[in-house]
């Protein structure tokens, strides 16, 4: 690990060394002072400590320890990581040392972009589904108040549905709205061409809510796009209150109607165009003669629709028939494929609620990136490990 001062050749110049200089080394035991030797060419500038390379320290602590904190630091705070170590580890640390240390390590997961000998752990003969899902979810900034930060998933699904492992991907709000997109985009589009690459026979599939960038992102990057079942019942529960004589929300016949249609959506070829159909009769003018398949009573005996009913069950229909073409949930569930973007949903909480929008908790733009990159790879646990064994083992070392 040390060298004993004699000189080096590295990126095509001589370093020599400048004598030694004290060092601590942080470990899960407790810090280790040490001499090593500091070098510079004779140009000047930088230095280099080549036991601080070889050893693989990250903002001086070993691989071991920084995998430790950053592991708790992905899911606590710093304050609650320090007592988890001096408790749990008897290795007393400063908070502030655990949100450094976590941070470096953070550092790194942001530059680091060579994904190319990693792997999901799922075969490729076990995978017949590649489901992906973006979502965005708030944050508190210190700058700008609340923003949007994104989580994606790549989701692996064998031939009878059942899903065998998550991949997540996540991005801060970044400096302006579109450049945080811009870069979460860009680490989904690595994702997604590294796991079509091992899953070549996998159908690509992509689920999300109604938001047309994210549905634009996914048409052009998976083989079939479908809106997520969830978000299309919840505009039938909103007008479900037009239905019902009563004119109620919480009327019976208003909750059984909308069960009756989420049915009727969910598994029935064309459900949804029957729904839309539906939904449009009941914006026609009433008369003593019209029925209404499917309603729970006669035209002429429902009340006619106020102002903020029409424009509540007008916009359900615009939401339908602008999505039409993408609600085939008996078709989806005949081969097998997932009708919600559940995973995704849970993602936002998982992977930036959860951490990232604790009591008081306001984040720098460079900060909440770097944590949620992190959390994203403690979470899924083949790149988790894939990090540190290229840290550790990689392919080459500055002097």
């Amino acid at each position: 690990m040390r060298s004993n001062g004699e000189a080096l050749q590295c990126d095509g110049s001589k370093w020599t060394s400048k004598g030694r200089a004290k060092r601590v080394v942080e470990t899960p035991y407790g810090p280790y002072p040490t001499l090593c030797h500091v070098y510079q060419t004779s140009a000047g500038g930088s230095t280099r400590v080549p036991l601080e390379q070889r050893a693989r320290l990250i903002s001086s602590a070993t691989p071991r320890m920084a995998r430790m904190v950053a592991s708790k630091l992905a899911a606590m705070n710093g304050a609650a990581v320090a007592r988890d170590m001096e408790s749990n580890h008897l290795r007393p640390l400063s908070h502030s040392y655990a949100q450094d240390l976590g941070c470096a390590v953070a550092a790194l997961v942001t530059l680091r972009t060579d994904l190319t000998t990693w792997q999901p752990m799922s075969l490729p003969a076990d995978v017949a589904t590649v489901a992906v899902g973006v979502d965005g979810a708030h944050m508190h900034t210190r700058r700008d108040g609340w923003r949007q930060s994104m989580a994606g998933t790549i989701a692996l699904y064998d031939t009878s549905g059942e899903r065998l492992e998550t991949l997540y991907v996540g991005g801060g709000p970044g400096e302006t709205p579109p450049a945080g997109k811009t870069t979460f985009f860009a680490r989904m589009d690595e994702m997604i061409t590294l796991v079509r690459a091992r899953y070549t026979h996998a159908k690509v599939v992509g689920l999300s809510d109604g938001a047309a960038d994210l549905q634009k992102y996914l048409r052009t990057r998976t083989d079939a796009h479908l809106l997520d079942f969830h978000h299309a019942a919840e505009h039938l529960c909103a007008v479900a209150f037009a239905f019902a004589p009563e004119g109620k929300a919480e009327a019976p016949a208003a909750i059984a109607w909308a069960a009756e249609q989420r049915k009727i959506m969910r598994d029935e070829p064309g459900g949804a165009l029957r729904v839309l159909g539906e939904l449009r009769r009941r914006l026609q003018p009433m008369t003593k003669s019209s029925q209404s398949s499917g309603s729970c009573e006669p035209s002429s005996k429902r009340a006619a629709l106020s102002k903020s009913a029409r424009a509540t069950l007008k916009s359900a229909e615009t939401y339908f028939a602008n999505h039409i073409g993408c609600m085939d949930y008996a078709g989806w569930q005949g081969q097998k494929l997932p009708i919600g973007s559940g995973v995704t949903e849970a993602a936002c909480k998982t992977l930036i609620k959860q951490r990232m929008c604790q009591s008081g908790m306001r984040w720098s733009i460079a900060a909440s990136d770097a944590l949620i990159s992190l959390r994203a790879l403690y979470l899924t646990a083949s790149r988790w490990d894939h990090f540190w064994t290229q840290h550790n083992h990689p392919t080459s070392t500055a002097l």
